[in-house]
C-alpha cells in the first residue's frame, strides 16, 4: 500500500518512499537453520549411542529441549519478520523524514527535516554485498530518533537527505527575513 498523499503539508512533496529490505528475513532463517543443525547433531549422537545413561541422557534432554525452545522462538520470528517488513513504511519528504508502522493500529514517528542534526549510517560486510543497511536520525529540537533499519542503499538516501536540507536552508532564511 503506498503511502497516503492526504497526510502530506502544502507543498510537501514525497522524495522517497520505501519499505525495508527482503533480506531481513535472513537473520530469522539463519538463526532457523543453526537450530536444526544443533538438533540434528543432537539426534545422531542420540542414535549413535545405544544406551543413554544418567548424565548423558540429561544432557541429550537438556540441549534438545533447549533448542526446540529456541527453534519455536525463530519460527515466530521467521513470521513477525515479513508482517514487519510490510507494515513498515520509510518515507521521505521536502520537509521531514517519516517512519510508520500499521498492523493493526497506526505508529509512526518523524523528524522535520530543518531539526535534523546527524545522521548516521551502519552496513555490516553482508548488508554491503547487498546494498542494504540502517540510517539513524538525531534531532536537535527533542529527544526524537527515527532510525530506519534494513534500508536499500542507506548511503544514497543519506546523501539526498543531505541535498534536500542544503535546499531547505536558504529558504527558511529568506522566510525569516521576510517576517
Amino acid at each position: 500500500m503506498p503511502f497516503p498523499e492526504n497526510v502530506l503539508a502544502p507543498n510537501e512533496e514525497i522524495r522517497f518512499f520505501r519499505r525495508p529490505h527482503w533480506l531481513a528475513l535472513l537473520g530469522a532463517c539463519a538463526r532457523i537453520a543453526i537450530c536444526l543443525a544443533v538438533y540434528a547433531i543432537a539426534a545422531s549422537i542420540a542414535a549413535s549411542a545405544e544406551n543413554l545413561d544418567g548424565p548423558g541422557l540429561a544432557l541429550y534432554a537438556a540441549v534438545v529441549t533447549v533448542d526446540g525452545v529456541v527453534l519455536i522462538r525463530n519460527v515466530f520470528d521467521l513470521i513477525a519478520v515479513p508482517l514487519r517488513i510490510l507494515s513498515t513504511r520509510y518515507l521521505v519528504t521536502t520537509d521531514r523524514v517519516v517512519l510508520q508502522w500499521v498492523v493493526l493500529s497506526r505508529k509512526g514517528s518523524e523528524v522535520p527535516l530543518m531539526q535534523i542534526t546527524a545522521i548516521e549510517y551502519h552496513q555490516s560486510p553482508i548488508a554491503r554485498l547487498f546494498r542494504y543497511g540502517d540510517l539513524r536520525f538525531k534531532s536537535s529540537a527533542s529527544d526524537t530518533e527515527v532510525r530506519f533499519r534494513y534500508i536499500h542503499h542507506p548511503r544514497q538516501v543519506r546523501a539526498e537527505i543531505y541535498r534536500l536540507i542544503e535546499m531547505r536552508a536558504p529558504r527558511a532564511g529568506r522566510d525569516e527575513s521576510q517576517l
